[in-house]
Order: structure tokens, then C-alpha cells, then sequence
């Protein structure tokens, strides 16, 4: 979902001349609405979560290949400055808006309804059931929101390289495996 999501995001700057931020809105867009899908395969059809994940990496590198033509796309400073020191200090923009980006996910699930639905869901999905929360739009809205920040983090991979490259991400669902367990 990371390579296609860059993918979107460099064919729209480089090849439609899209501005900046509304590449990087249609990349999270690409990433949530993957995200929506792996959800509704997973509320609506009941298939086992790490087959669809699993199907919709390949579905979506094969997507992101498609989207560039095989080809990584050179981006150039349009997108380099969310990489870049600011204002003298070490920390770049894209560091500090995914400093803002776990903060907001923090309120959303300590200080919110949906959060502490998806805590209780995450925890025992049946005593969730039971207690009279329908788990599939949480379980749902848990999967877009994940397919979001996948979105995201395509746009700040694409900053950090200066390009969008269709086979960005690979292995790291090697990483994300184990942390999730």
C-alpha cells in the first residue's frame, strides 16, 4: 500500500503537475481507501485478516507497478523540503508531522469512543459483541485508518527519496509482522 500510494503520488506531481498537497491528500486517499477494502473483505466476507493483507500487498505492488510502468519516478525538490531541517533545528517537518500524527492517534484512542471501541475490540472481539458494540465498523474503520497512514508514510518515504519508486516498502512487512504481534 506504501508503493502504490507513492506511486499515485509521483505520477500525479510528475505527470498531471499536481500541487504538492493535493498529491499527497490523493497518496493518504489511495492508502485509506486500500485500507477501507482489506476491511470490508475482512468484516464483510469473514476471511482470515492476514490473508487479505497478505493478498492486498501483492494486489497493491502489482497496482503500483501498473501506476508507473515499472518506472521509479524522479520527483525533485518538490517534495524534498518535507525532508528537511527546519528552522535551524535537526528535526524535519516530516518527523514533526509524524510526531502531530501520533499525538492525534493517542487522543483518538485514549479520548474517544471509537478508540476505546477499538481497544475493546482489539482485546476480546466476542466480550465486545457481547457488551453491544458491533465490532465490524470499528473493525472497519481500523483497517482505513491503517491504510491511511500507509498513505502517509508513502509521502514521507517519497520526501526522504526524492522519488516515488513502485517497489518502496519491500520488507517491510517483515517489520510490521513482528510488531504487531
Amino acid at each position: 500500500v506504501l508503493a502504490l500510494s507513492g506511486a499515485v503520488l509521483g505520477v500525479a506531481l510528475v505527470d498531471w503537475h499536481w500541487p504538492f498537497l493535493a498529491c499527497a491528500a490523493l497518496a493518504v486517499g489511495v492508502g485509506l481507501l486500500a485500507g477501507a477494502v482489506n476491511g470490508a473483505i475482512i468484516v464483510g466476507v469473514t476471511v482470515p485478516p492476514f490473508i487479505v493483507t497478505l493478498g492486498m500487498m501483492e494486489m497493491a505492488r502489482g497496482a503500483a507497478y501498473l501506476v508507473t510502468g515499472s518506472q521509479t519516478k524522479y520527483l525533485g525538490a518538490a517534495v524534498e523540503g518535507l525532508s528537511r531541517p527546519v528552522g535551524g533545528t535537526v528535526l524535519s517537518a516530516a518527523f514533526l508531522l509524524a510526531m502531530l500524527v501520533i499525538a492525534l492517534t493517542q487522543i483518538l484512542l485514549s479520548r474517544s469512543v471509537l478508540g476505546r471501541w477499538m481497544f475493546a475490540t482489539g482485546a476480546n472481539e466476542t466480550a465486545t459483541r457481547f457488551s453491544g458494540i458491533d465490532p465490524r465498523p470499528v473493525k472497519l474503520a481500523a483497517y482505513a485508518l491503517t491504510g491511511a497512514a500507509a498513505g502517509l508514510g508513502a509521502v514521507f518515504n517519497a520526501s526522504r527519496l526524492g522519488a516515488s519508486d513502485p517497489n518502496a516498502g519491500t520488507g517491510l512487512e517483515l517489520s510490521a509482522i513482528p510488531a504487531a504481534v
